[in-house]
């Protein structure tokens, strides 16, 4: 008994730590993780491709056990040698990204191009991205926009958005008329005060947030602390807003824990509560890197998809 309640304490403030709520079912939803883990690593083991390419993103995404994305990586490349088209295109952004393993883009651009022919929506998605931005390949909106529309007819709810930019940004009058000026969304970032509901928001310009200009794109960084009803968590949320266009931008950020400051027992008992266990979250623990893509809807308010998981809004006050 005193170990179930051990990992139940331990499970509760990992979770407020790191922005998520738990619930009354979260230790049997960890436990059925770690089991999936367990039989999918298995059964890759063993040679089922599709295992392969489902134990890559258990890795990548830390669903029962922690990310690795040197193992994503190699999990992808043996289900991509097998044949799995959606671990190429996972593959693909990997090395898009240089995560786990070196940034190439020639290398991104080999395996997104075969992952989009073959209809993986992500994969389409990304290679309009490199046709927009001119990565690697010359630089071709029609090229862009005919991805877009691939992985918009596939599922991923992300083309939409790039398509009605592009639409946006062409000029369709018979006379060309010259196109406007291409806005900096910069100083609609910077200037505003940004709040996830009611709280300040600690990886964007917010009460609680300093933030700076940084490689056309901007450095936050705040302190905060949550409460885990048991322990007061002190730390740092630092954070990089990148790849700023006219209405797009992306954001990753990382947590380290600056202090702990458990209750103590005399506090525990007055409130009904078992003795705390101190020290249960360390100092200088730092959470995954996590990675949110961003629209403006207008410019007081930030439509975001966090690890292509979790959908969040941010509005300026």
């Amino acid at each position: 008994m005193k170990n179930n309640n051990l990992a139940s304490r331990l499970l509760g403030i990992t979770l407020l730590l790191f922005g998520f709520s738990p619930s009354i079912n979260a230790n049997n939803a960890d436990w059925m993780l770690v089991e999936r883990f367990k039989s999918v690593q298995e059964q890759a083991e063993g040679g089922k491709v599709q295992a392969m390419y489902d134990l890559g993103r258990m890795y990548e995404r830390g669903r029962g056990t922690a990310v690795n994305f040197s193992r994503a990586v190699e999990w992808y490349q043996k289900a991509s040698s097998a044949g799995n088209a959606a671990a190429k295109g996972r593959l693909g952004i990997l090395y898009f990204e240089g995560r786990g393993v070196s940034q190439d883009h020639q290398q991104a651009y080999r395996l997104l191009n075969e992952a989009a022919k073959a209809n993986i929506p992500a994969a389409q998605y990304q290679l309009g991205l490199m046709y927009e931005w001119g990565t690697v390949v010359k630089q071709d909106k029609q090229q862009a926009m005919k991805w877009y529309q691939k992985a918009m007819q596939g599922g991923d709810y992300r083309a939409k958005d790039k398509i009605a930019q592009l639409v946006s940004q062409q000029d369709t009058s018979p006379r060309k008329a010259p196109r406007a000026k291409k806005t900096n969304i910069l100083p609609t970032i910077l200037n505003a005060k940004w709040h996830a509901g009611t709280r300040p928001a600690g990886i964007l310009p917010s009460e609680i947030s300093q933030c700076e200009p940084f490689q056309r794109g901007l450095k936050c960084h705040s302190e905060q602390q949550r409460s885990t009803g048991l322990e007061t968590i002190t730390y740092k949320t630092e954070a990089t807003i990148s790849d700023v266009n006219q209405k797009s931008f992306t954001i990753s950020y990382h947590n380290t824990v600056l202090k702990v400051s458990p209750k103590t027992p005399a506090d525990a008992a007055d409130e009904g509560e078992t003795p705390p266990i101190a020290n249960s979250i360390k100092v200088g623990q730092k959470s995954p890197e996590h990675r949110l893509d961003c629209q403006f809807e207008n410019k007081n308010q930030i439509r975001c998809n966090k690890d292509h998981i979790r959908n969040y809004s941010f509005v300026s006050k």
